[in-house]
């Protein structure tokens, strides 16, 4: 049987490490109100492990929206839509290109 990912505290961290590793190079350029600056709890330009925990709580209390300790199928899929939405600049139902590059721009000016 299959453990559930929520059990998994450190694969949730890996995920996210790949992803601060992708995206390293953004966080020198950031504006202040930037995900990634916000994530810089202490402002120093750098992103450590407990800023990095943080961050994967507070991503995971999001999707867990009955407050269960656990991200249901619903509530991945849920999570995912509302992503999609964001980044759908036309109301299509499918990101494209130009909605993708809308949607990066949006987060950078925020």
């Amino acid at each position: 049987m299959r453990k559930h990912p929520a059990k998994h505290p450190a694969l949730v961290l890996a995920a996210l490490t790949l992803l601060l590793a992708a995206t390293a190079p953004a966080l020198a350029q950031a504006d202040s109100t930037s995900p990634l600056r916000e994530m810089d709890l202490n402002g120093d330009g750098n992103i450590d492990k407990a800023e990095m925990e943080k961050a994967a709580d507070s991503l995971f209390d999001r999707a867990d929206t009955n407050h269960d300790g656990m991200i249901s199928k619903a509530e991945f899929k849920a999570t995912q839509a509302e992503r999609i939405a964001k980044a759908d600049s036309n109301g299509d139902g499918v990101i494209n290109r130009q909605d993708m590059a809308g949607r990066l721009q949006r987060l950078r000016d925020r």
